[in-house]
This record gives C-alpha cells, structure tokens and sequence, in this order.
C-alpha cells in the first residue's frame, strides 16, 4: 500500500516535482484535480496517505473530516506556503497529521510517509512489525 492521492496545482512546478520525486521513491501516486474528485480516489483505493496544497483550493475542516471518514486509517498530510490556518483549526486538531512549510523538504516528506505507512501497518494488524 504506498499509493498517495494529491490535491495540488497541476501547473505549478512544485507540484510536478514533488510527484516525480514520490514516483522515484516507489509511490504510486492518484492525482486528483479537485476536492470531490480526491474524495471519489480515496474511496475507490486502498491509500496510505493524501497530500493537499492548502494554497491551491479552499477548503474547510468538514472535508478532512469526510476524507478521514471514508478510510479512518488515512493519514492527511498538508503543506503550506503558512505557517498557520486558523480556519482549519478542527481539522488540524483532528484530522491532519501535519502541515509541512512549502518548498517542500524532500527528506522531511519521506520521513512523514514512512511515519504514516509505520502507523497504517500497526493501524491494520498491532501485532506486525512495521516495515523497513
């Protein structure tokens, strides 16, 4: 399971690098061109996380919710050109595992994707390992 589905700017070239880097690291990645198609891709596949661009689309805590309801081991991981969305104050309290500062750190990506695939494998069975 190392399938993402992203919200992001199609035209920005931050955003192309950041899904040809996730394809090198060996993730399949869905990209989804809006907040209901990102909806319609989390519940068609089994996801290990999505990765939406706060700056592209507006969107309220209500959507995180809805997304973390179709699959509870989800794992939402934000980036931001902010440092603070105070009109997501639900959902970063309860529903997104972390908002990482745009340019996006390569290395601090992969760390939050293998802490988030670490989770979803004790999330499904608390008796394995998680992976390596």
């Amino acid at each position: 399971m190392r399938t993402l589905v992203t919200l992001m700017d199609a035209h920005d070239p931050h955003s192309r690098e950041v899904h040809g880097m996730l394809e090198q690291q060996g993730y399949v990645v869905v990209r989804a061109g809006s907040p209901e198609e990102l909806e319609l891709r989390v519940s068609e596949a089994d996801c290990l996380a999505v990765l939406v661009d706060l700056d592209s689309t507006t969107l309220g805590s209500s959507f995180f919710k809805r997304v973390r309801h179709l699959q509870p081991h989800l794992s939402v991981l934000t980036m931001s050109d902010q440092a603070f969305h105070p009109e997501l104050k639900e959902a970063m309290t309860h529903h997104i595992c972390a908002c990482l500062r745009k340019p996006l750190d390569r290395e601090e990506l992969l760390f939050w994707l293998k802490a988030v695939a670490d989770y979803a494998t004790r999330a499904r069975d608390p008796t394995s390992d998680p992976p390596r």
